[in-house]
């Protein structure tokens, strides 16, 4: 380790400094650092306000606290002495004593706090609960929550490559300058992690690591992560101590599994604009085809046992979708009525009038219209379509909405033209005459309503149809 690598940026920094301006006023005195002179660079240590003593070779000096430093905490990049020593540079006499060098290299080693730059690691849970740590770097963190990741899932039990074992929150990184003893190495992460209070087993004689794995509630790959000289079928000694997880480590981790699946791949739409078509009316060119993908979804287990989504991924398109063009209107369609009704269909064969008493089923809120399966249904007005779907009574019906305060309602059709949204003209075909839902024979049940879309406003037909 060498001082001029950067490993003390306050230290080399003041002494650059000083040796600068030592120098230059030496030489504007007429003094040269020469052989031929008694004139020799000497460096003065300050603690705060405290003069320690002086350096003769500085070199020697640097070459104590490198070693110091690399016995005591291995090669460690950003390291810093304590902010109140200074370091000065001057020339003197070699006729002026300097004491004794290596009491004063100990007395500024046993003085010094070293600081050095690290990451501190917020973890906040799912719980809300948050967690500090403060490591050198990220590769100290990601192993040491590897190797927890490895044990808690053999905890659980999990052999199958369908799950893994995640940490349960967000991690915030951020980087500090803090004392050398602040910073966690990577098995003191583990024990934090896995055993927060210290929790140790003094070892009795005759006990095996099976023995005490199964009296304290842990698995044997615990007690070897948090004893690193510790394996399964160690000779344990009577009278020393191991470290032993807690049943609740200070992190929380969740069961992830994964799923592939094969699912439908739904396909696009391509749409051609048609002007002379109106709006709402479509005409498909092509029809679409789903296709065949696989795909990867990533779950979570909550500490209650629920199942919780976190993210997919299409893995591989087994069949690719063929794409479906429809041909649209844009021609703009006048959607409100005129308030003038023509027939709905094309026969004016009535079955039953509005309120009919000889009709069978109650009252008879419409007009009954007899035509052959299949005969066109008209759209009686402009309008909206707001319903084409079917119930038990009406069977396949429609119902318009006119804009305009007015209602018709087309019931017991075969079939249905329109979709829901859909804008009509008066003329439009919108279906084929049925007997569908409540049904004793082929006709159209048509309704008329006033002032709103419900059975008790409908109206005799018969003083609207032109």
């Amino acid at each position: 380790m060498n001082l001029k690598n950067g490993q003390f940026i306050v230290f080399i920094t003041l002494l650059s400094l000083v040796t600068l301006l030592t120098g230059f006023l030496l030489q504007n005195n007429g003094y040269q650092n020469s052989a031929s002179t008694e004139i020799r660079l000497v460096y003065d240590v300050y603690q705060g306000e405290k003069k320690m003593g002086t350096l003769g070779n500085i070199e020697k000096f640097k070459s104590y606290i490198a070693t110091n430093i690399e016995t005591k905490y291995g090669v460690i990049d950003g390291l810093y002495f304590g902010e109140n020593l200074v370091i000065e540079g001057r020339y003197q006499n070699e006729e002026e004593l300097l004491g004794n060098q290596e009491q004063l290299y100990q007395e500024i080693w046993n003085t010094q706090e070293f600081t050095m730059d690290a990451l501190k690691l917020k973890v906040i849970q799912d719980n809300g609960v948050e967690n500090d740590y403060i490591v050198r770097n990220t590769e100290i963190w990601s192993n040491a929550i590897e190797k927890v990741k490895h044990v808690t899932g053999s905890k659980v039990g999990e052999a199958d490559t369908s799950y893994s074992i995640d940490l349960n929150g967000q991690v915030e990184r951020e980087k500090v300058r803090v004392q050398l003893e602040e910073v966690l190495t990577e098995q003191q992460v583990v024990h934090k992690i896995m055993a927060p209070t210290g929790l140790t087993h003094e070892i009795v004689q005759g006990e095996t690591v099976q023995n005490i794995a199964i009296q304290t509630g842990s698995i044997i790959e615990e007690l070897e992560l948090l004893n690193p000289m510790l394996k399964a079928d160690s000779i344990l000694v009577p009278g020393s101590e191991i470290f032993i997880a807690d049943t609740q480590y200070d992190l929380a981790f969740s069961k992830i599994e994964i799923e592939e699946v094969e699912e439908p791949l739904l396909y696009d739409i391509e749409y051609v604009d048609d002007e002379n078509l109106y709006q709402g009316k479509s005409t498909v060119l092509e029809a679409g085809e789903d296709g065949v993908q696989r795909i990867q979804y990533i779950f979570k287990y909550s500490s209650t046992g629920e199942k919780v989504y976190l993210s997919e991924e299409q893995l591989e398109v087994i069949k690719p979708a063929k794409k479906a063009v429809i041909q649209r209107g844009v021609k703009e369609a006048t959607h409100i009525g005129s308030g003038i009704f023509i027939w709905p269909s094309q026969s004016r064969r009535v079955s039953a009038e509005y309120m009919d008493p000889t009709y069978g089923f109650g009252p008879h809120y419409g007009m009954d219209i007899n035509d052959k399966l299949n005969g066109d249904i008209y759209a009686a007005d402009n309008g909206t379509v707001v319903s084409a779907t079917y119930n038990s009574s009406y069977g396949n019906h429609i119902i318009i909405d006119h804009n305009n305060g007015y209602w018709t309602l087309y019931a017991h059709l075969n079939k249905i033209n329109v979709r829901e949204g859909e804008v009509v003209e008066s003329g439009d075909v919108i279906g084929g005459m049925g007997t569908t839902g409540l049904s004793t024979g082929i006709h159209l049940h048509f309704e008329i309503r006033v002032g709103s879309n419900d059975r008790s406003s409908a109206v005799n037909p018969r003083q609207y149809i032109d």
